[in-house]
Order: C-alpha cells, then structure tokens, then sequence
C-alpha cells in the first residue's frame, strides 16, 4: 500500500496553520457575500471553489500525491467543518470527501456544500449542480456503487458511502489504515465475520447555474 501524504520538511505545520486561516477568512467572506437571492449565492460559492484551489496549490507544497488529486478532508479542520450558506441561503457543511481538486487535469475543482455542487477549470468555466440525496430508485443524474460493512449478517452503517468516504469510515470502524477500496477488501478477507456490501444507487442531479 502506498502512503497517502508525504510531509516534506520543516514548516510543515507552520503553513497549514496559515492555510486554515486563510480558509476561516474565505467562509467569513462568503457567508457575508450570499445574500437573499440564487445568483449571489451562486457567485460566493465559484468564489468559494477558486480560493479551495487556491488552498489546494499551498497545500501540494507540503505534501505529495502520485494522483495529483487533493481532497478536502486532507486539510484537517478545513472548510469541511466550517458553516457556509448554500445558494439557498441555508447553513451548510461542505462534503470532505466530494470536494476535490485535480491537479492531473490542470486544475479542475469539484466542491459540494449541502445539496449543491460546483464543478470546472479554475478561472474558466463552471457550473452549479442541485443535488438529492442517494436512493435506490432511478432518477436523471448520478449513478455509482456505494458501500457498507456487514458483521454477522448487520449492517454496521445506517446508509451506504461512495467509494473515498467509505474508505474513511472503514478506517474508522475496523481501527485500520487502507488507502483504498482494494486494500479494504483485501483486509476484510482476513475477517470472516466481516464483508463489504456494494449496491447502485442513484442521485438526481440537476444543472442550476453556468458560469
């Protein structure tokens, strides 16, 4: 298995200090720019996705990925955990593991606060998607394989996760260190009380705002 981060260095700690507060200032900033109306929220949560990348590029300074793909939930105690508001003017958390930027691809940024997504090329073009919750009926939208652990023919979650935040709560359930789905399974062979459920579930997904 290969390790996920790799820290280089002194000053570590110092620059994700910074870049924790540069990201409380961004969710000050953007919960006093959404306003009443769809289109101020809207344009808070592009702001919002230009400054993740922008966290995101500090952040690969520190640290090392073979994929170039950086998640949220890496910048511990991040916006992940901050309140936001939605174009809807709710309180939201964003999603840790949803939230991503892909530095393999130039840089392309997805991020989803609540039941909203934002996805494109930073700088460039963007669009915001409203999004339900996952279900076993088919709806226009997102279709993907999500997971749970079975012990002793149980349930061990009350729902199913996609594929990354699954590999966390597996972590979490079993006090082990996978950086994948395949390492997951692999484990769960060395556990014959234990198995991994998939099933295909399906999102509607629907397009809001282009930018």
């Amino acid at each position: 298995m290969k390790k996920m981060l790799d820290n280089k260095g002194i000053g570590g700690k110092e620059a994700i200090a910074a870049l924790l507060l540069i990201l409380v200032i961004i969710a000050i900033a953007v919960t006093t720019l959404s306003g009443k109306t769809n289109d101020k929220g809207y344009k808070a949560m592009k702001m919002q996705a230009e400054n993740f990348v922008k966290a995101i590029s500090v952040f690969k300074d520190r640290n090392t990925k073979d994929s170039g793909i950086y998640y949220l939930y890496e910048l511990e105690g991040s916006l992940e955990s901050i309140d936001l508001f939605d174009p809807d003017n709710k309180h939201v958390k964003c999603n840790g593991y949803e939230s991503l930027v892909d530095l393999s691809k130039g840089k392309h940024v997805t991020l989803r606060c609540g039941s909203y997504l934002i996805d494109g090329e930073y700088q460039k073009n963007y669009n915001v998607f409203q999004i339900g919750e996952w279900q076993k009926e088919s709806v226009q939208g997102d279709t993907a394989f999500l997971y749970n652990i079975k012990v002793d023919d149980k349930l061990v979650f009350s729902e199913y996760y996609p594929e990354i935040e699954f590999v966390g709560k597996y972590n979490a359930s079993q006090g082990t260190a996978m950086y994948s789905l395949e390492d997951c399974y692999a484990d769960a062979k060395n556990k014959p009380n234990l198995t991994i459920e998939s099933e295909l579930l399906y999102r509607e997904k629907k397009l809001v705002k282009e930018f």
